[in-house]
């Protein structure tokens, strides 16, 4: 699969490259880094996307019957409205989740399956 560039100059200090792809954080950060960046505006439409997203790692995983990657297109598509750099950078790491085109590890640097 051939990376993105654009994904990957997009998400600027968040993105890694690697041997493996791109090493970027889990998605249970990057929720997290949405609701402080986006703050109290977050819109109502991708609350449920991102309180599910705060419980996975990576795109692989599931939050009940509902893949990672589903939550991941929906959170993008109701993300519409938060802009800025910080929104660039971590919705390009969404994409590169949702495009399987990176590895996540966790704080001591283990990779995640």
């Amino acid at each position: 699969m051939a990376l993105s560039k654009k994904n990957l100059k997009d998400a600027g200090d968040l993105a890694t490259p690697c041997a493996g792809g791109v090493i970027v954080p889990p998605l249970h950060q990057l929720a997290r880094m949405v609701r402080r960046e986006w703050g109290s505006k977050v819109y109502f439409g991708a609350v449920p996307y991102l309180d599910a997203l705060g419980g996975v790692e990576t795109a692989g995983d599931f939050f009940g019957l509902d893949s990672a990657q589903y939550l991941i297109m929906y959170l993008l598509s109701n993300a519409t409205t938060w802009r800025g750099a910080r929104a660039r950078q971590v919705k390009a790491c969404l994409r590169l989740h949702y495009e399987g085109e990176c590895v996540s590890v966790d704080d001591k640097g283990v990779e995640l399956k």
